[in-house]
C-alpha cells in the first residue's frame, strides 16, 4: 500500500494469484474493515487500484486501511487487510 496527503494505492500482494480468484474489489478506511473514505469498488482482475481524490480527507501521521476482497469463481470471498501511515 502506498500513500500520500492527496491518494492512496494498493499494488499486488504475493498473496494473490490470479489463477485462482476472478475479481478483486477494494475499500479503503480510517480503521480496520471500515469503508469510510471509500466503499468497495470493483476493480476486475486488476491488482493494482489508486484513488486520487482523496486531498484533504488523509492527514499526516495517521494510519489508514485498505480492504480487498479477493472472490474465486465459485462465488466464495477472501478478505485482507493493509495498512499504511502518512509520513
Amino acid at each position: 500500500m502506498f500513500a500520500n496527503h492527496k491518494s492512496l494505492a494498493w499494488v499486488e500482494s504475493n498473496i494473490f494469484n490470479a489463477l485462482i480468484f476472478q475479481c478483486y474489489y477494494w475499500a479503503i478506511g480510517s480503521s480496520p474493515g471500515s469503508i469510510d473514505l471509500q466503499d468497495f469498488q470493483y476493480v476486475g482482475l486488476n491488482q493494482t487500484a489508486t484513488n486520487s481524490s482523496l486531498e484533504g480527507l488523509l492527514h499526516h501521521n495517521h494510519t489508514y486501511y485498505v480492504t480487498v476482497i479477493a472472490r474465486n469463481g465459485a462465488g466464495l470471498e477472501n478478505v485482507y487487510e493493509f495498512e499504511g501511515k502518512i509520513q
